[in-house]
């Protein structure tokens, strides 16, 4: 991708955002997201090596709620994106990544990766649709390796 097309994909996301913003304000989102849902999530266009959408095509990723409902019932949640990126791509699964498979959940339709090292605190405005829920075993590993990287050994 070229500057022009970064920066007209920044453009659009920008409007996005406003649309986002301004219905925050005027109807609030009242769901509280539950720790361990998959949702479609709206990342939006970012920076560098940030995961972002396809803006043009309003095309969003997957993520799952990490956090628990008190931080969840204030308007914001901590996810995590899901991305099949580096399944398609033969790529290395990272220490910081988690592989969901596809046979495992019903809701995926191709292998994927949490990216955990790009969990972040979005707004309940940019959660859409529930698509599943990580069960207890993936989410044992998920909370060992939130663990590792913020260096939280017990």
């Amino acid at each position: 991708m070229n500057y022009t097309q970064k920066e007209s994909n920044l453009d659009i996301w920008n409007e996005k955002k406003k649309k986002l913003a301004k219905n925050a304000m005027i109807n609030p989102k009242r769901f509280v997201p539950g720790q361990r849902s998959v949702y479609w999530v709206n990342f939006g266009e970012n920076i560098g090596f940030e995961l972002s959408d396809q803006v043009k095509d309003e095309k969003m990723h997957m993520g799952v709620v990490l956090s628990k409902g008190k931080i969840n019932g204030r308007g914001t949640s901590i996810v995590a994106p899901i991305t099949s990126g580096p399944c398609r791509r033969n790529m290395k699964i990272l220490d910081y990544h988690l592989l969901l498979e596809k046979a495992k959940y019903d809701f995926l339709n191709k292998d994927c990766v949490i990216k955990l090292d790009q969990m972040r605190c979005v707004s309940t405005e940019r959660i859409g649709r529930k698509k599943g829920f990580i069960d207890d075993d993936d989410w044992q590993k998920i909370e060992k390796k939130v663990k590792k990287i913020f260096r939280m050994y017990c």
